[in-house]
Parts: C-alpha cells; sequence; structure tokens
C-alpha cells in the first residue's frame, strides 16, 4: 500500500489535481479495493487534503452511485455479442472500439444522469441518502 500511495497518489493524483482542478471542485471516488483505503493511503490524502469518500460512505454494490459499472457491463454484452471471440489484443480492442461507436448518446448521458451530484450527496452524508 506504501508504493500505492507514494507512486499514485503522491507521484501522480496529487499533480493531477493541482494541474486540472485547483479550484477544489472534485471528489476522488476510488472502487474498494483495499490500497484504496489502507491506512497509509488515508493518510496521505488526508495530509494533502484531497477531497475523498470515505470507505463508510462508499458500499459495493451501489449501482446508482456506480454508474460505470453499468456502462461496461453493456459494452461487454455487445463486445461478446453471437459468441465473439478475439484472435488476438489487436482485434479485441477494435471490436470494442467498433461496439463504442453504436451507443445512443442519449442512453449514455441518463446513464450519467445525476451522476455528480449523487456523490456528492454519498460522499458527504452516505449512499444511503442516493438509494
Amino acid at each position: 500500500m506504501m508504493r500505492y500511495s507514494k507512486f499514485c497518489i503522491k507521484g501522480r493524483l496529487t499533480k493531477f489535481i493541482e494541474k486540472f482542478h485547483s479550484n477544489d471542485r472534485y471528489i476522488l471516488w476510488a472502487d474498494n479495493a483495499s490500497c484504496h483505503y489502507g491506512s497509509e493511503t488515508v493518510n496521505v490524502l488526508e495530509n494533502s487534503t484531497i477531497n475523498y469518500v470515505p470507505k463508510s460512505h462508499n458500499p459495493a454494490n451501489v449501482p446508482q452511485l456506480r454508474p460505470i459499472e453499468r456502462f461496461w457491463a453493456m459494452l461487454k454484452q455487445k463486445v461478446y455479442a453471437n459468441g465473439y471471440q478475439a484472435e488476438n489484443l489487436h482485434s479485441l480492442r477494435r471490436r470494442i472500439v467498433s461496439k463504442i461507436k453504436t451507443f445512443d448518446l442519449v442512453t449514455l448521458e441518463n446513464l450519467f444522469h445525476n451522476f455528480e451530484s449523487n456523490i456528492r450527496i454519498a460522499a458527504s452524508i452516505g449512499p444511503d441518502e442516493v438509494l
């Protein structure tokens, strides 16, 4: 976890935030991987004053807070439709790109509707307020 904190948080995330989000209008919303909420990582996040969703407000299996998971499921369904099997990485990449292009923009907009406000609510009050 120290490696994650050093290279990912200190080495990349803090620089990214300084460059693109210096106005503090961001919230780091990590998945529940153990390295994202290890004590070393949490200390670095807090010492760096990085706004993040605390683990207690970030439960698993809350699709209202994770529209990207629904997107990945939809994409996977399209990519592997009709028993498709990639022969190599290049053909898989080509297939993914072609299937992404078939998504209807309105569907994607609806999928991510209220995403930012839901994350802010979950971060400050808790996920139950979003359900």
